[in-house]
């Protein structure tokens, strides 16, 4: 145990020397208030400017409260005309404190409309001039008229990176080429209006390129849209970045080279000269095949799969050149061959949507790999993967896989995707993931179906269109083994365009096939005459030429085709057959194992080669072994895939020090740094025993790009980061060598769960997130032991039981828990009890999952009553359900069955048609999702397959549940049947009043107060309240054109000039409306406010004669000038909710609605929450707890005075 004896007591020291120091000196915030009051009440800018001074002159002072004082000396500057100090003042502003995106945001808003003047007036030194750091040469605009050229060098540039979506980059244009549209460019010139459009000839953008930031490809696509709003050089990010056109002006192919880039701007640039408020700049983004740019083959160049590729292709293949590329194709060519290949053929189509869903869910897999794979589901275009990747967005724990996954959602156009995106939005903490989601949910994501195979309505185009589908329909019938069919639509494709080489070989297969050797060797020729090493058919011609005796032209013919393609199995076995047939063992051996290599599990070429080797073939030593595979690995050169495609076979056929020989022996003549960065990531991805000594060749690499993808394999292994301490790797190196990776990892997590222990915040956060990735390694005993003994598992379980914990570290606790399998008396003395619902609701969530195991059939009772008691109690529904109906999937228990059902038969709602559906009972019965499995259906489908079940499972009955919950639906209704009266009730279906009648909530939503909020609203009816609430949800009246976008809540003491009713009116016109019509608690009738729904909350509530009880405001003004006297507050209840961090509304306004009501003898209670404005954390949750309050206080008739400030 270490002391803390000397730095506690030297912390308390300067504590006391802090206190005492400051103890004469007002603190900021008590400043500024009266720096406020001075300037906006009292009138008096002299002393308000003198508070604001003194706040920036005290160097202890809170960074927010000195931005906050520049911001405001800034306005009082502005407001006495001395324009040139109030700027400067709004600039320091935007480039001291971009950390202050609201008070940044409201400064650039004046600096831009200062600059927008000065450009009106023609002044060319309205911008200052910065060259790029990367270039030394910023982008430039070329004008050329019939007398001569100009040149305007950019006038502001600035870089746009969604990963930090919240950090402005400044004077920093560079733009890179990289494999999604993650980066982009803002650029603005400065013309003067003595230009005319009419004489304007061309526009030319130019740009300065260096190679060294473009990765390998030949050619990108750069997309330039015109800017339709004002933007600051210093202070825009990705999250506050302007609006652009919806369409680009130009999208040019860009060929990769050193030196200048012109792109074609004439369009735009004409319509800057006519009109000079138009003249934003532009945007320059590059071309990415997910977000919504530049078709899939040209944006990061190279070719695509040609058809007959994607045919012959096997799945195998193509998930392996998804992942690691192909030389000479596109980037993203396998990914959108896998598409094709699942159009073509419903078969391949199953089996690339389960490998996909499979590798995507599977946390032990490559992170890029599993980010592709959610582009292969939305790409086909499968629904049913909808919820797949919706657990990924919730769950996963790495924030790249719930990018892919919110990206991929976006491609949807599906409601339940958008559903889960918005769900997404309000719990996701990852900056660069929550910029992903809200530009899916803003549609950019959103694309055309997937390549496919030609409609009849495309061949009509062209010859070769016409030709290329009468083959494909030909290759449906061969797959059938309709090879008569087959060939005659070949024949018209050969007959239509005769140069096509598809058409051509599928002819001479159905042919084949059909018993026609000599007209199949005509077509086949035809083919190889086109394409002369075209694998498949040489393969036709062998076997056409064995058929007809000639066995040399045979071995020729397969011979050509292996060589054109290794992997071209049906020539493979050709040869190996052949020569054994031939008596020529050793080179039968020889083919056999090639074709193993490819298909190692093939049971004829196993028989084969044991055959060969029986009858004479040679076994090679393992010393001839090693030199063949040393000289293979050389021959690796300028394969881009080669390492990582290559090296798993040469580890299967050597033991692990042979293989590690290998590839020290090949090493130093590898030229290409991608078979390195293969091989590396091929010994790490097997966690072969020698990983750390082939790591060690690739830390010492002379290319960087190796030594950086060495150390990030090393990370995994040591959860320290050496790229910056070549020596302290050499140390650890030195002291590791020769040691079995079971120590070396054990003591690496050792020695993180010590940090780890010790750590706070962001330091702690990336830590657990590093353990948890680390975790990967846990099929080692020895492995999980270590960070057991080091007390990771007591940390994990207390950031899981806290209900406050940084959601990063209880996702982490959750993966770290899961992956360690920890036995049963842990499970049930820790995890069981989490199950109960005093818990927090993620907590329980997590604890579920963490009891799915396949031993825990212990479990299933006490998830099984979870289960029906969320039918019980809506809170917390959908999350808990859906980690209950896993975890009894993962259990495997068919007992659960029953139950299952009847709980989808009690609601038959999403929560549970899904929930249960897809989570739970399809992977109990392997019966696939569908959105139509309802109760009933399920029920019958029991009562059909439960025969498959032992005779103790057939003997269950389905439970009635259906009393356990009621469906409650949302009614529209108009008040007094008035039609401008207009709200949405939820609740009360055909149910009997509770004791003392319905209590009712009257919701004023936030934004226009329109009924989009109905899903919002409802889901607190499901989630937060019980089935004795009625919720009435008030749609606001729009008196006039723009009224919404001014005053959504017109009220008496500040109503709208043609309003019929105030919103006053409305409210006590709904209530008397629904006491018509339902048992009403009057002393529960509660005004729910957020926002803009916040003001008129107050104004019911301090109404001299209401109805309502109390009132829940959120996030809200209070302006005590518009609303009736605080008086009338006494006996009444106010939860107040309100972020700190909210820089549209500031806190001091919550603080003096707290003390304003309070005292006029209000109960009141002040709730804080971290985030900002708008909804952030656990939102129903913190609902929930306000209602409950509010109900407490409303119980007590008696006017008690209370006030109070709580934190989340």
């Amino acid at each position: 145990m270490r002391s803390y004896s000397n730095s506690v007591f030297m912390a308390l020291v300067s504590l006391m020397m802090a206190v005492f120091a400051g103890a004469w000196a007002e603190p900021a915030s008590l400043l500024l208030e009266k720096g406020i009051y001075a300037e906006e009440t009292a009138g008096d800018l002299d002393a308000a400017m003198a508070v604001y001074q003194q706040i920036i002159d005290d160097a202890e002072a809170n960074r927010t409260y000195v931005a906050q004082a520049y911001y405001r000396l800034g306005m009082c500057h502005l407001k006495r005309g001395e324009k040139d100090k109030g700027l400067a003042l709004l600039q320091q502003v935007v480039a001291a404190y971009p950390e202050e995106m609201e008070l940044v945001r409201e400064a650039n808003k004046i600096l831009v409309q200062d600059i927008g003047k000065r450009i009106s007036r023609n002044d060319p030194r309205s911008w200052v001039y910065f060259e790029s750091k990367e270039t030394g040469r910023g982008p430039e605009l070329r004008l050329f008229f019939e007398d001569g050229a100009e040149h305007f060098p950019a006038s502001g540039d600035t870089l746009l990176i969604s990963y930090l979506a919240d950090r402005p980059w400044g004077r920093h244009p560079q733009l890179s080429v990289n494999m999604s549209d993650m980066n982009r460019v803002l650029v603005a010139f400065c013309l003067p209006e003595r230009l005319l459009s009419d004489a304007l000839e061309r526009a030319e953008l130019v740009l300065s390129m260096k190679q060294s930031a473009i990765p390998t490809v030949e050619t990108f696509d750069l997309a330039v849209y015109p800017v339709a709003e004002a933007w600051a050089e210093l202070s825009t990010t990705w999250m506050n970045q302007p609006r652009v056109s919806d369409k680009p002006v130009t999208l040019a192919t860009i060929p990769v080279t050193e030196g200048t880039v012109r792109i074609d701007v004439t369009a735009t640039v004409a319509q800057w000269l006519k009109d000079s408020t138009a003249n934003y700049g532009l945007m320059l983004k590059v071309g990415s095949p997910f977000y919504g740019l530049a078709p899939i083959n040209t944006a990061t160049g190279g070719r695509k799969y040609t058809e007959e590729e994607v045919r012959q292709a096997s799945i195998d293949e193509l998930f392996r050149e998804m992942a690691y590329g192909k030389i000479g194709y596109n980037y993203f060519a396998g990914l959108w061959a896998l598409i094709v290949k699942a159009d073509m053929d419903a078969v391949a189509r199953e089996a690339i949507i389960k490998r996909a869903a499979e590798l995507a869910a599977d946390t032990a897999a490559w992170g890029y790999e599993r980010w592709l794979c959610c582009f292969v589901l939305s790409g086909i275009g499968d629904e049913e993967s909808i919820p797949m990747l919706t657990k990924l967005l919730l769950e996963d724990p790495f924030a790249d896989v719930r990018e892919g996954a919110a990206g991929a959602l976006g491609e949807y156009n599906a409601d339940s995707a958008k559903r889960s995106l918005e769900q997404a939005a309000g719990i996701e903490s990852n900056q660069r993931v929550l910029a992903v989601i809200q530009k899916a949910l803003a549609g950019e994501f959103s694309k055309g179906k997937a390549p496919r195979v030609y409609t009849e309505q495309e061949a009509s185009q062209s010859p070769e269109v016409v030709s290329e589908s009468h083959s494909a329909k030909g290759w449906a019938l061969w797959r059938k083994q309709e090879f008569e069919e087959a060939e005659k639509e070949f024949e018209k494709a050969v007959e239509i365009d005769s140069e096509n080489v598809n058409a051509w070989n599928g002819l001479g297969w159905a042919r084949f096939n059909s018993g026609k050797p000599l007209a199949a060797r005509t077509a086949f020729e035809k083919c190889v005459a086109l394409e002369p090493t075209h694998p498949a058919a040489l393969n036709g011609l062998g076997w056409v030429a064995k058929g007809q005796g000639s066995v040399d032209e045979a071995i020729a013919y397969w011979e050509k085709a292996v060589e054109a393609a290794p992997t071209a199995t049906a020539a493979l076995n050709g040869l190996a057959v052949t020569y054994t047939e031939l008596g020529d063992h050793n080179k039968a051996a020889r083919y056999y194992k090639m074709w193993l290599e490819v298909e190692p599990d093939n049971t004829d070429a196993k028989a084969g080669l044991e055959r060969a080797i029986a009858l004479g073939g040679k076994a090679q030593t393992e010393q001839d072994k090693k030199a063949q595979w040393v000289e293979r690995v050389k021959a690796l050169q300028g394969h881009k895939q080669a390492g990582f495609g290559c090296i798993p076979k040469l580890m299967n056929d050597l033991p692990p020090d042979a293989a590690y020989e290998v590839v020290h022996d090949a090493w130093g003549p590898i030229s290409d740094d991608e078979v390195k960065r293969g091989i590396a990531k091929a010994f790490t991805f097997r966690n072969h025993p020698r990983v750390l000594d082939v790591l060690y060749l690739a830390m010492t690499d002379e290319s960087l790009k190796v030594r950086s993808t060495a150390n990030a394999y090393v990370s995994m292994y040591t959860f320290r980061d050496f790229a910056e301490d070549r020596g302290a790797y050499e140390s650890w190196h030195n002291r590791y060598r020769g040691q079995p990776l079971e120590k070396v990892v054990s003591e690496g997590l050792r020695e993180a769960v010590s940090v780890l222990l010790e750590a706070e915040g962001a330091e702690q956060r990336h830590l657990a997130e590093l353990i948890a990735n680390g975790l990967r390694f846990g099929s080692l005993p020895p492995v999980r032991q270590a960070p057991i003994e080091s007390g990771l598992v007591e940390v994990a379980t207390a950031w899981l039981k806290d209900p406050d914990v940084h959601e990063d570290l209880h996702r982490a606790s959750g993966v770290v828990l899961r992956a360690l399998k920890l036995d049963e008396e842990y499970l049930r003395s820790e995890i069981l009890p989490l199950l109960e619902r005093s818990n927090p609701r993620r907590t329980r969530s997590v604890a579920a999952g963490l009891l799915g195991a396949e031993k825990n059939t212990w479990a299933v009772g006490p998830l099984l009553e979870v289960l029906i008691e969320c039918l019980e109690d809506t809170g917390a529904f959908r999350t808990i359900i859906w980690g209950v109906a896993k975890a009894l999937s993962e259990i495997g228990d068919p007992r659960a069955i029953p139950t299952m059902i009847a709980a989808i038969e009690a609601d038959n709602t999403y929560d549970t048609v899904y929930g249960v559906g897809y989570f739970g009972l399809g992977r109990l019965t392997g019966v696939r999702y569908d959105e139509s499995h309802d109760g009933a259906w399920w029920r019958e489908w029991w009562e059909k397959n439960k025969g498959q079940f032992p005779e103790d499972v057939q003997a269950l009955r389905i439970p009635d549940l259906k009393g356990k919950r009621k469906d409650v639906g949302l009614r529209e209704a108009h008040a007094g049947g008035d039609e401008d009266k207009r709200y949405l009730l939820i609740g009360g279906d055909n149910s009997a009043p509770p004791e003392g009648g319905f209590r009712l909530l009257v919701v004023l939503p936030g934004g226009d107060g329109g009924p989009n909020s109905r899903h919002f609203v409802r889901r607190i009816h499901r989630i937060v309240l019980t089935k004795d609430y009625l919720v009435a949800q008030l749609v606001a009246k729009a008196w006039s054109e723009g009224q919404s976008e001014q005053l959504v809540w017109p009220t008496r003491t500040r109503p709208w000039p043609e309003m019929e009713f105030s919103t006053e009116e409305f409210v006590e016109a709904v209530i008397e409306d629904i006491k018509a019509k339902h048992e009403v608690n009057d002393k529960h009738i509660t005004v729910f406010g957020w926002s803009s729904g916040g003001p008129p909350a107050y104004a019911v509530s301090l109404q001299e004669n209401t109805a309502v009880a109390g009132a829940f405001v959120a996030m809200s003004v209070f302006k005590p000038a518009q609303l009736p006297s605080p008086e009338h507050a006494a006996g009444r209840a106010f939860y107040i909710l309100h972020s700190p961090d909210d820089q549209l509304i500031p806190m001091r306004m919550p603080e003096a609605a707290r003390d304003t009501l309070s005292a006029n003898g209000a109960a009141v209670l002040l709730f804080t929450y971290e985030g900002g404005h708008g909804w952030h954390g656990d939102v129903y949750e913190m609902i929930r707890e306000g209602m409950q309050w509010l109900e407490e206080k409303q119980r007590h008739t008696d006017k008690t005075d209370e006030v109070s400030s709580g934190n989340s």
